[in-house]
Protein backbone atom coordinates (compact mmCIF):
# COMPACT_ATOMS: atom_id res chain seq x y z
CA UNK A 1 0.00 0.00 0.00
CA UNK A 2 1.59 3.07 -0.61
CA UNK A 3 1.54 6.28 1.56
CA UNK A 4 0.50 9.48 0.26
CA UNK A 5 2.37 12.74 1.14
CA UNK A 6 0.37 13.91 3.90
CA UNK A 7 1.06 10.32 6.05
CA UNK A 8 4.58 10.97 4.85
CA UNK A 9 4.78 13.86 6.45
CA UNK A 10 2.65 13.04 9.72
CA UNK A 11 4.41 9.72 9.83
CA UNK A 12 8.10 12.12 9.69
CA UNK A 13 6.87 14.74 12.52
CA UNK A 14 5.76 12.20 15.04
CA UNK A 15 9.24 10.63 14.81
CA UNK A 16 11.24 13.69 14.66
CA UNK A 17 9.20 17.06 15.84
CA UNK A 18 8.68 20.31 13.80
CA UNK A 19 12.04 21.53 13.73
CA UNK A 20 10.46 25.51 13.63
CA UNK A 21 8.21 24.17 17.00
CA UNK A 22 10.94 22.58 18.62
CA UNK A 23 13.13 26.08 18.16
CA UNK A 24 10.23 28.05 19.63
CA UNK A 25 9.79 25.61 22.66
CA UNK A 26 13.20 26.11 23.24
CA UNK A 27 13.53 29.69 22.73
CA UNK A 28 10.78 30.32 25.79
CA UNK A 29 12.46 27.88 27.87
CA UNK A 30 15.82 29.98 27.93
CA UNK A 31 13.50 32.80 28.57
CA UNK A 32 11.40 31.36 31.65
CA UNK A 33 15.14 30.23 33.05
CA UNK A 34 16.56 34.11 32.61
CA UNK A 35 19.33 32.61 29.70
CA UNK A 36 19.80 34.74 27.00
CA UNK A 37 21.48 34.20 24.05
CA UNK A 38 24.46 36.04 23.48
CA UNK A 39 25.88 34.42 19.90
CA UNK A 40 24.46 31.75 17.72
CA UNK A 41 26.25 29.88 14.53
CA UNK A 42 23.90 28.90 12.06
CA UNK A 43 27.06 26.91 10.35
CA UNK A 44 29.59 24.05 11.64
CA UNK A 45 33.55 25.57 11.88
CA UNK A 46 36.61 25.32 13.65
CA UNK A 47 36.47 26.74 16.87
CA UNK A 48 39.55 27.00 19.64
CA UNK A 49 39.43 26.89 23.46
CA UNK A 50 41.79 27.83 25.71
CA UNK A 51 42.83 28.80 29.41
CA UNK A 52 42.93 32.40 30.23
CA UNK A 53 45.71 33.43 32.04
CA UNK A 54 44.65 36.60 33.51
CA UNK A 55 42.57 34.21 35.68
CA UNK A 56 44.14 33.40 38.00
CA UNK A 57 45.27 37.51 38.80
CA UNK A 58 41.67 38.21 38.69
CA UNK A 59 39.58 35.90 39.95
CA UNK A 60 36.13 38.25 38.24
CA UNK A 61 37.57 37.29 34.93
CA UNK A 62 36.04 34.32 32.92
CA UNK A 63 38.61 31.06 33.42
CA UNK A 64 38.23 30.26 29.34
CA UNK A 65 38.38 31.52 26.28
CA UNK A 66 36.47 30.48 23.09
CA UNK A 67 38.14 31.77 19.70
CA UNK A 68 35.45 31.21 16.72
CA UNK A 69 35.53 33.13 13.35
CA UNK A 70 37.71 36.56 14.31
CA UNK A 71 35.62 36.93 17.65
CA UNK A 72 36.82 36.13 21.18
CA UNK A 73 34.49 35.11 24.01
CA UNK A 74 35.34 35.07 27.72
CA UNK A 75 33.35 32.25 29.24
CA UNK A 76 32.88 30.65 32.55
CA UNK A 77 31.83 26.96 31.42
CA UNK A 78 31.84 24.99 28.05
CA UNK A 79 29.31 21.83 27.49
CA UNK A 80 30.37 19.97 23.85
CA UNK A 81 28.56 17.37 22.19
CA UNK A 82 31.37 16.88 19.82
CA UNK A 83 34.94 15.46 20.57
CA UNK A 84 37.88 17.92 19.82
CA UNK A 85 42.02 17.82 18.98
CA UNK A 86 44.64 19.47 20.67
CA UNK A 87 46.66 22.17 19.27
CA UNK A 88 50.33 22.79 20.97
CA UNK A 89 51.85 25.92 20.16
CA UNK A 90 54.94 26.12 22.05
CA UNK A 91 56.15 29.08 20.55
CA UNK A 92 53.20 30.95 21.30
CA UNK A 93 53.41 32.95 24.06
CA UNK A 94 49.99 33.60 25.25
CA UNK A 95 48.82 29.88 25.02
CA UNK A 96 51.14 26.62 24.65
CA UNK A 97 47.93 24.56 23.29
CA UNK A 98 44.18 24.98 23.11
CA UNK A 99 41.41 21.94 22.10
CA UNK A 100 40.13 22.67 18.67
CA UNK A 101 35.86 21.53 18.01
CA UNK A 102 34.03 21.78 14.96
CA UNK A 103 30.38 22.45 15.58
CA UNK A 104 28.00 25.28 15.87
CA UNK A 105 29.01 27.53 18.45
CA UNK A 106 26.19 28.73 21.19
CA UNK A 107 26.81 31.49 23.73
CA UNK A 108 24.65 31.33 26.47
CA UNK A 109 24.29 33.77 29.53
CA UNK A 110 22.58 33.53 33.19
CA UNK A 111 23.70 36.34 35.54
CA UNK A 112 27.17 36.66 35.18
CA UNK A 113 28.10 33.26 34.17
CA UNK A 114 28.76 33.15 30.56
CA UNK A 115 28.64 28.96 28.74
CA UNK A 116 29.98 27.84 25.30
CA UNK A 117 28.10 25.32 24.14
CA UNK A 118 29.15 23.45 21.09
CA UNK A 119 26.91 21.23 19.42
CA UNK A 120 27.14 18.58 16.31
Amino acid sequence: MKKSKNNIIGDWLEKHGDPIIQKKVEQEARELMGIVVDFSSEKSERIIFHFNKAHNQDQTIPQWIVKHKGQTYYVNHLDSEVGFKTKETPDNDHTKGSLQFKGKLLIESVGDVKTAIIRK
